[in-house]
């Protein structure tokens, strides 16, 4: 029995030990996915591993200490997410955009015609409105007609007295009265167009003879993104109040997990994947993904080693012994 455990305990790539695992991997990888997966089981087991580390006090410090370490990876990536991004994802996500869509109108309106969105529409036109209110109260007195007629008015009209003093008094009055006016009237005004804006925009967005256009703003928008630096994303991401990020992330996946149909809805997901993959052995997925070879390259040394050290213990030998002995 001593002979044995000393044997197992051998760390030599052609001893038992790195043997077995080689067993366990071929064995493993060469199972399918059914049969590697109780969707039942993972569903249970796993929401409620979730749900009681989210209970945790530690939940919300490793959350924040995950987004902290995310952030400051993504700091130091000079490249962008074009370079970033697989081909094969760019690809597909160019020729997704480029489609000729039109979202259906009903709905697009139904999304933008809210307090919040009809608020920024009134401050972008109450602000555009009043700025050309400004300049032409100015045009019309002291840079316009008006404004020339008020001068003469005002300086040698005056002094001849008669028709061009009244002029220049009835130039500055207008000027004033108009800017007055305006600024009553520009509330109103917006007010009154808002539904007409908000209509006319969506009928663009929504217009499949612009089909066309509305692909290429797709298109130049993701061209935006991929230009983004992995830096440039942190930086925004470092505005965030870092603590309340992840209390509500901690609180939102509490809440998620608390509902009766949580459970079901994971196990739903397995299913669904199973469905589609459950036949195949897991050797065949890695290998369609690419991972197969990497797979392999990082779980045999962590197997290898997970053995050796439980072969290394007293309650391993002791209990090698027990096997023998009975």
């Amino acid at each position: 029995m001593s002979d044995l455990l000393s044997r197992l305990r051998d760390p030599a790539e052609a001893a038992p030990t790195a043997q077995l695992v080689d067993l366990l991997l071929v064995d493993f990888l060469g199972r399918p996915l059914a049969d590697l997966i109780d969707t039942q089981t993972v569903a249970s087991t796993g929401t409620s591993v979730l749900e009681d580390w989210l209970r945790s006090p530690r939940a919300e410090a490793r959350l924040l200490e995950a987004w902290r370490s995310g952030i400051e990876a993504l700091a130091t990536e000079s490249r962008s997410f074009g370079e970033l991004a697989p081909e094969e994802l760019r690809q597909a996500l160019e020729e997704l955009a480029s489609q000729h869509f039109s979202p259906d109108r009903d709905l697009l309106m139904a999304l933008l015609d809210r307090p919040p969105i009809r608020d920024v529409f009134r401050d972008l036109l109450t602000e555009t409105l009043t700025a050309f209110g400004k300049k032409l109260s100015a045009g019309s007195g002291a840079g316009g007609a008006l404004g020339a007629l008020g001068k003469i008015g005002g300086g040698r009209g005056r002094a001849m007295g008669g028709l061009l003093g009244r002029v220049g008094d009835v130039a500055s009055a207008v000027g004033g009265e108009l800017e007055r006016q305006l600024e009553r009237r520009i509330p109103e005004f917006v007010d009154s167009g808002l539904s007409q804006l908000l209509q006319r925009f969506v009928d663009l967005i929504c217009d499949p003879e612009r089909a066309a256009e509305q692909a290429g703003v797709r298109l130049a928008l993701l061209e935006g993104v991929w230009e983004f630096r992995g830096s440039d994303v942190a930086a925004e991401f470092g505005r965030l109040d870092e603590e309340a990020m992840a209390s509500v992330l901690r609180k939102s996946l509490s809440a998620w997990l608390a509902r009766e149909e949580a459970e079901g809805q994971v196990r739903g997901w397995l299913d669904g994947l199973l469905a589609v993959y459950g036949e195949r052995d897991l050797r065949s997925v890695l290998e369609e993904l690419d991972l197969a070879e990497d797979f392999e390259k990082h779980s045999r040394p962590i197997a290898h080693q997970g053995l050796l050290r439980l072969f290394a213990t007293d309650a391993f030998g002791e209990w090698l012994k027990a096997v023998f002995e009975s």
